[in-house]
């Protein structure tokens, strides 16, 4: 019988445009909600890990703004960077974001090590999609981003866009 190495924790930020669906893909992997983030225990490489995700969007406005003007978030290893496959401009904002996360490599919100995650989220939506999974993929690609296409609706992708992301920054 093998024993599991000692248990550790790690903070995961969801990122992206208002009404991209953040909120929605973090109540579909909710084990233990808590007010500031919801923790979800998983097993990876035979160590158990507390993933604690953190919407910045549910925080009190007074702790999510930096001086300029874009929210500040805990030090994460990992960023799930999101937007609406339905909904171009969220999609082209992901810039933006990516430049914030970048100029906060050296601050206390990312390291060096951060690993990005590019989540195109709704795609089990009505509506069009009008970014395609290669334009996706190609612009992760382009910025050395993961990719993943998640639904929250049917939890399609969730759990293992977490689980990549912890095991590509757990090496």
């Amino acid at each position: 019988m093998s024993k599991r190495k000692a248990g550790i924790s790690m903070n995961l930020v969801l990122l992206g445009d208002s009404d991209v669906g953040k909120t929605r893909i973090l109540a579909s992997y909710i084990t233990r909600i808590r007010p500031d983030f919801v923790s979800r225990r998983v097993c990876i490489e035979g160590r158990l890990v507390e993933l604690r995700v953190f919407d910045i969007q549910v925080w009190p406005r007074r702790d999510i703004i930096a001086g300029d003007g874009l929210p500040n978030y805990p030090r994460a290893p990992g960023i799930l960077l999101v937007y609406n496959i339905a909904h171009r401009p969220s999609f082209d904002n992901c810039a933006k974001w990516l430049d914030h996360i970048y100029n906060r490599r050296s601050g206390e919100c990312c390291g060096h090590d951060t690993v990005v995650l590019l989540v195109g989220h709704c795609k089990d939506v009505d509506a069009p999609r009008v970014v395609t999974t290669e334009e996706g993929k190609a612009w992760a690609n382009d910025r050395g981003l993961l990719f993943i296409e998640v639904s929250a609706l049917n939890g399609h992708n969730i759990q293992l866009a977490m689980r990549r992301l912890a095991c590509e920054h757990m090496g």
